[in-house]
């Protein structure tokens, strides 16, 4: 993960105060009224009027982007936040999350949380994450939503209290109980705690970041957080799970693989003829096995499984380790369990040096926001 490098506090930035005055005198024009104490649109909207805002939400998705510009974003979170309310009295219906999340962090304040003078640029995004839902199904998610809310955005991304993105088997309730107070412009729109937002993106880094770096990094630059609960939640909730996961699958395997890796062959072997032709002869069986590795390296960069194998398994693969019928040798598959355990032993020390990056991370930070 890249740290920030691109210094921009001089940077000329929008007043989220601004930016939200914006958004209330742009949906005033549909006629709604506006809440004197929460400064959100009044809920009794007709139907006739959140089809008009329907229609608008659905002709301002740019470029098959929710929210390509800083302008949308504020508007949209302003509606979302409007349309269905993020608390009802003590009690939470979703939060904030993801990309979204960081955004509102970035652009707004949290009482109680020092704010470095860091202006970043933004980015587009293109959906909410709604976290900390309470969820009991998914079978009918309709439900979860305000019919308002559905009525405009239609059925966005819900996360239930026991995992986000990339956390897993949360307490049901840290959440909620930790849940950071933001004030974007003037309105409240709430998020996870900045240190579990934090390890939620650096664990699910997003695909195309700004400028100046990832969503994880410049929270973190923009924010102080605390490096040692870091910790704590990276062993909690990423590395204690993915290690389990790991252990499981590994067990799996060794009992299975001799079963799996036929019809591993059989799957690969149709994907890879359906772009080039294949016989015994030697030439041929030549460009099949060099299509094969190919394959099976532009596979392992996406990730995913085949046949009940990791991808990623099969990397090490050379031309030596098939036979004249392009399937694996004996003397391959005999050392296949000694390539299980060794895949999986690195993974599991990779996964372990999360904490390693963590310091690295944290140490950077402090060195350029002390100088």
């Amino acid at each position: 993960m890249e740290l920030y490098t691109k210094k921009t506090e001089n940077k000329e930035t929008t007043n989220p105060t601004t930016e939200i005055k914006k958004a209330q005198d742009f949906f005033r024009t549909f006629g709604v009224n506006i809440e004197a104490d929460t400064g959100l649109i009044e809920t009794n909207i007709s139907e006739e009027t959140l089809t008009k805002i329907h229609e608008w939400s659905q002709n301002t998705n740019g470029g098959g982007s929710f929210m390509d510009t800083e302008d949308m974003f504020y508007k949209k979170i302003y509606l979302a936040s409007s349309l269905w309310r993020q608390k009802d009295g003590n009690s939470f219906n979703y939060l904030q999350g993801k990309g979204t999340g960081v955004e509102v962090a970035l652009r707004g304040t949290i009482e109680g949380r020092k704010k470095r003078p860091y202006n970043f640029s933004y980015r587009s995004h293109s959906d909410f994450d709604l976290y900390g839902v309470n969820l009991d199904s998914y079978n009918d998610l309709t439900k979860y939503y305000s019919p308002q809310f559905h009525k405009v955005f239609g059925s966005e991304e819900v996360y239930p209290n026991e995992f986000t993105k990339g956390l897993t088997n949360l307490p049901p309730s840290l959440l909620h109980d930790t849940a950071e107070k933001v004030n974007l412009g003037g309105i409240e729109v709430y998020i996870p705690k900045l240190e579990l937002l934090f390890l939620d993106k650096f664990i699910m880094r997003e695909s195309t970041p700004r400028p100046e770096g990832f969503d994880a990094v410049l929270l973190a630059y923009q924010y102080e957080l605390d490096l040692e609960e870091l910790h704590r939640y990276l062993d909690d909730y990423v590395i204690s799970n993915i290690t389990k996961d790991y252990k499981k699958e590994e067990a799996e395997l060794l009992n299975n693989y001799r079963n799996l890796i036929p019809i591993f062959l059989k799957r690969m072997t149709k994907r890879i003829t359906e772009t080039i032709s294949y016989s015994e002869d030697s030439h041929e069986l030549k460009k099949f096995i060099e299509k094969f590795i190919a394959e099976i390296n532009d596979l392992a960069k996406v990730g995913g499984f085949m046949a009940g194998f990791k991808i990623a398994i099969f990397t090490t693969i050379t031309s030596e380790d098939f036979d004249q019928k392009a399937n694996f040798t004996e003397d391959y598959i005999n050392k296949f369990e000694e390539r299980i355990k060794s895949f999986y032993e690195s993974e599991i020390t990779r996964v372990k040096n999360l904490h390693n990056k963590l310091d690295i991370i944290f140490s950077k930070i402090k060195e350029d926001t002390e100088n």
